[in-house]
């Protein structure tokens, strides 16, 4: 399973992870990290999770963990996401992972075709 693994600032998520406010997904803002791929991994949320341990516990992905610090970031956290080749987006939640969908038209693929002057966040 192909996978692209984007991080977002911290900033723009921690209502959510305070006040448990919606997430956010702002794909202007957003910074693509790397392309990965796991062909042993046929589950999106299995390879969300291994994409996170690798990164967040067992350190044996350098060049995930080279292209995270040179955005000025340590770790996976909460509001980066990761885009699968269907389009669906798997958010880095508090715990687990959200499920993107538009919260203007409620596609799990719009990238704001329906209203560009917003960001996105779950219903």
């Amino acid at each position: 399973m192909k996978a692209k693994i984007y991080y977002q600032p911290v900033e723009l998520n921690v209502l959510a992870l305070i006040e448990q406010e919606d997430l956010e997904v702002d794909f202007d803002k957003a910074v693509f990290i790397i392309d990965f791929y796991d062909p042993d991994i046929n589950s999106k949320e299995k390879l969300a999770d291994r994409i996170f341990a690798l990164f967040n516990h067992e350190h044996k992905h350098k060049e995930l963990q080279a292209k995270y610090k040179e955005v000025g970031h340590t770790s996976m956290s909460i509001g980066d996401y990761i885009e699968f080749e269907d389009g669906e987006i798997l958010v880095c939640a508090s715990t687990g992972w959200e499920l993107y969908e538009c919260r203007y038209c409620g596609s799990k693929h719009c990238r704001f075709d329906c209203d560009e002057s917003q960001a996105g966040s779950f219903n």
